[in-house]
């Protein structure tokens, strides 16, 4: 059935950058990622749909929400390359917690709850699946390591942009300054 698809999916707890390695690897002629793909789904079949109906050879799903849900898209995709991108948990915890304020706050014990699922789909992905690609969220801003993800999602066929790479690399820099600007001024 997806044959003549190669799809991956980038994963990670939230807070891992999913959304600018979505754009990464979203390449023109090439490639398409997705920033959580299943959103406008109303089940795992729209979404495996919808990543088989994208004229692109090589799709991506760059999804923290990956790990509630994996064992069923696999199904789908039982040959997906698979990347994790690991950083703390109390870290990226408290990160997802900050983002989520105000009118869009996420009550505590729904927090706490929807977190130990996410973690306990990402430790089993772990177990189940010895070929994932695990990257630090520290490394994401090295050449070797962009490098290396797209070799693990394409093979030897990824057009590596290096320039692109570079300045994909300042946005994310430029923006991380306004945002704590915005907040601490």
């Amino acid at each position: 059935m997806n044959s003549d698809k190669n799809i991956g999916i980038i994963t990670g707890l939230p807070r891992c950058r999913t959304a600018w390695l979505s754009e990464l690897f979203t390449i023109y002629g090439f490639s398409f990622a997705y920033h959580e793909a299943e959103v406008g789904c109303e089940d795992d079949e729209q979404w495996r749909d919808k990543l088989l109906n994208n004229p692109e050879k090589h799709i991506i799903d760059c999804n923290p929400g990956f790990f509630l849900t994996y064992d069923y898209k696999l199904a789908l995709f039982p040959n997906a390359k698979i990347i994790i991108v690991s950083r703390n948990d109390e870290e990226s915890f408290t990160s997802w917690k900050k983002a989520f304020q105000g009118p869009f706050k996420i009550p505590d014990k729904d927090a706490e709850l929807t977190w130990a699922a996410l973690k306990n789909g990402r430790d089993n992905l772990r177990i189940e699946r010895k070929d994932v690609l695990e990257i630090d969220y520290k490394d994401l801003d090295n050449e070797t390591t962009y490098l290396k993800m797209g070799v693990h999602l394409f093979g030897g066929d990824f057009p590596s942009d290096l320039r692109r790479f570079a300045e994909l690399r300042k946005k994310i820099i430029v923006q991380n300054a306004e945002h704590m600007a915005a907040i601490y001024n």
